[in-house]
């Protein structure tokens, strides 16, 4: 549950500071509200937190891990 719970916590800020960063763009949405100003630098460095965490959220699942022991055939994925 740990790698699929984490994929979906950098999902769900990719699409939160995503929307934040449009908010920033848009001139009558750029203090969200008025209750916050989000413009200025602040909309860069919302859209800077969306792409990290959208290529963390979204990146491919590497490799299982192997094993080299010569008498299992070399390269075959670990038991679990």
């Amino acid at each position: 549950m740990g790698f699929d719970a984490s994929k979906v916590y950098a999902r769900s800020v990719a699409v939160i500071y995503a929307l934040f960063a449009i908010m920033g763009l848009i001139p009558h949405l750029d203090t969200v509200f008025g209750l916050i100003p989000i413009h200025g630098n602040d909309t860069w460095l919302h859209g800077l937190i969306a792409c990290v965490s959208a290529f963390f959220g979204w990146a491919p699942v590497a490799n299982e891990p192997t094993s080299d022991h010569p008498h299992t055939g070399g390269g075959t994925p670990m038991p679990r």
